[in-house]
């Protein structure tokens, strides 16, 4: 890609000690050389990474268990034991609806079914003597 031997490396060398001097040489390059070596070790951590994943590609698919995808999963009929669960989660659901609607009927606040879930039991006169 660049063609630079070892004339065009001297010539570099010599322009950059007319330009920087002989005092500031030595930290220029060694500057330079710090920044190269930190690009050549940035460069290998990424060159071994991507060869370690590489590596492992071929690997992965036998590491997983064939699953399917989720859109494909939830189309399939669950299987009787998940089924038998679900339809009794559904009715400890709707008994534990009615013990509550049976509830807040015994405690005199009306049907929960109606929104009056927030709503305050009736005021009695004993309710209005506190008040007063």
């Amino acid at each position: 890609m660049f063609d630079v031997g070892f004339w065009e490396l001297v010539l570099c060398a010599i322009v950059a000690l007319v330009v920087l001097g002989p005092e500031r040489m030595p930290v220029a390059v060694r500057s330079v050389a710090h920044w190269v070596r930190i690009a050549r070790s940035t460069l290998n951590a990424v060159k071994s990474e991507f060869e370690h994943e590489l590596a492992l590609g071929p690997l992965k698919p036998e590491q997983t268990p064939d699953l399917q995808p989720p859109h494909i999963a939830a189309a399939e009929p669950l299987p009787s034991s998940q089924t038998a669960v679900a339809t009794e989660i559904q009715q400890a659901i709707a008994e534990l609806k009615a013990a509550a609607v049976q509830r807040a009927e015994n405690m005199g606040v009306g049907n929960l079914g109606a929104g009056n879930v927030g709503a305050s039991p009736p005021r009695t006169s004993a309710d209005s003597d506190k008040q007063t």
